[in-house]
């Protein structure tokens, strides 16, 4: 199975809660796209993007989320590439994947349907009205977590984990570097595929995966 996990980072967040897409105005740009496609099969990384975006004039990307993923308005200009560019990147990528994983999955995806309509594109989620398959490692494994907290009124439940809780639940340390989308897609698909397939490429001895157990290394451990 052909796996594509992606993330985002913005310049912000939306302005409303439940902003509609149909609404670009009411939402942040993305300031970092990056994503890897992978054969679970045969262990073998397919492809991989880190982009920084250029950013629109009159963009600015807020100090608060600055300061959570470091990029700012001079590393976008000088060193990303077109919004464009990048979706058609991650278009070729996205026809090619069976089943789309991330960790607070719809928001990303969200933004990417956002900055398509920006540019009058179409992304390829749903082909002839079926959706792709989906798989949201912040969603399907609140029951292996079990944060429990608690409502207003007192109510226990088990929140969503973040990425850094479910890596330290799953191999019992944090790791680093998160809040950056090239190093948050390779904890997401080390974590998605201990819980799916019980796997861990950072483990694995064999050569198939030295590229991505070494960028793992130096990014996230």
């Amino acid at each position: 199975m052909k796996v594509l996990i992606f993330d985002t980072e913005t310049t912000g967040l939306p302005t409303e809660r439940n902003a509609s897409i149909m609404d670009v105005s009411k939402w942040p740009y993305i300031v970092q796209l990056s994503y890897i496609l992978y054969d679970s099969e045969t262990k073998q990384l397919i492809d991989i993007a880190d982009d920084l975006i250029q950013l629109p004039i009159g963009v600015e990307i807020t100090p608060g989320s600055e300061a959570i993923h470091r990029i700012s308005q001079v590393m976008c200009q000088a060193h990303g590439i077109r919004m464009l560019d990048a979706l058609n990147c991650f278009n070729k990528a996205l026809d090619n994947a069976d089943l789309i994983v991330g960790h607070n999955l719809s928001f990303d995806k969200r933004m990417l349907m956002v900055e398509s309509k920006r540019l009058g594109r179409f992304l390829r989620f749903n082909i002839n009205g079926v959706q792709k398959p989906e798989y949201c490692t912040m969603k399907k494994t609140t029951d292996i977590c079990k944060l429990e907290f608690k409502t207003p009124t007192g109510k226990p439940y088990f929140k969503y984990p973040t990425l850094s809780e479910l890596h330290f639940k799953l191999f019992d340390n944090l790791p680093k570097g998160t809040h950056n989308a090239l190093a948050d897609i390779l904890i997401c698909l080390r974590c998605y595929l201990k819980v799916v397939d019980n796997y861990d490429f950072v483990t694995d001895h064999s050569d198939t995966c030295d590229k991505l157990k070494n960028m793992y290394i130096e990014n996230c451990l």
